[in-house]
């Protein structure tokens, strides 16, 4: 019986894949990171040093901050657009709640999950549906009657 490897199984002619980056989905976001790479390469190219990073120093002892922690030094143009980036989503963000929370788009919503209880995608009414909540309003109406009538 022949044994077969499982899919993914590293084979000694296989070429690795190529790494696949994550793409934002925010057009002016992607702009400000392709920004700040260039400036990133430009910087490390005017500095001399051959990709790697520079950590502040004060007294002889490295300087690492929560902000700054992993990152390197960072210029004020990174900065800049890190916050302009995070200011765009945060905006994008609150439109979103705000439009989702509009009491229009509320009443809209809860219409049509009522309707979608009532209707099928056909659009035809669904008796027993229909059924199942007048025989509820039926019962109630009953029973606050009944009440009603042996508490005189």
């Amino acid at each position: 019986m022949a044994t077969q490897k499982p899919i993914g199984a590293s084979q000694s002619s296989a070429t690795p894949l190529p790494e696949i980056k994550a793409q934002p989905l925010d057009p002016e976001l992607a702009a400000a990171q392709v920004q700040g790479q260039a400036k990133q390469a430009a910087a490390k190219a005017s500095d001399g040093a051959s990709g790697k990073l520079t950590i502040p120093t004060e007294g002889g002892k490295p300087v690492v901050g929560k902000a700054n922690a992993g990152k390197g030094v960072r210029s004020i143009a990174q900065i800049e657009a890190d916050m302009d980036a995070t200011r765009a989503r945060l905006e994008d963000t609150l439109t979103e709640i705000q439009t989702q929370l509009s009491p229009r788009n509320i009443m809209d919503r809860e219409v049509a999950r009522v309707r979608g209880f009532f209707v099928d995608e056909y659009g035809a009414v669904r008796p027993d549906h229909v059924a199942m909540v007048g025989g509820a309003v039926v019962g109630s109406v009953v029973l606050i009657w009944g009440v009603r009538r042996l508490t005189r």
